[in-house]
């Protein structure tokens, strides 16, 4: 709660909002019944790639959620972005969504 987000832009220029993409984590928890997540953050590198940073606990399912996570960020996204998921310890900074690209 109260974390910062920002838009996702496309290759293309179309602006994906945020509410689009942070309730993600949690649906695909949701269909495990699972609660492995306890913090993510979803960095935009560029406009072709963009990484989810997960903090999770050991768990049933865990890498089956972290490839439905992937799978639902490429539903989402334009062909050739490219989504990585990646297991972390901690989250930086205080935006759910970071993104590097801006607007031009």
């Amino acid at each position: 709660a109260g974390r910062k987000a920002d838009s996702i832009i496309m290759p293309s220029g179309k602006i994906i909002p945020p509410l689009s993409f942070t309730g993600i984590p949690a649906k695909v928890m949701e269909r495990y019944n699972s609660r492995l997540i306890s913090q993510f953050q979803i960095v935009q590198e560029s406009y072709d790639r963009i990484n989810i940073y997960l903090v999770m606990e050991d768990g049933e399912n865990k890498e089956k959620i972290k490839e439905d996570i992937k799978k639902e960020y490429e539903k989402r996204v334009e062909e050739g972005v490219k989504i990585s998921v990646i297991e972390v310890k901690g989250i930086r900074g205080d935006k759910v969504i970071d993104s590097k690209v801006k607007l031009e």
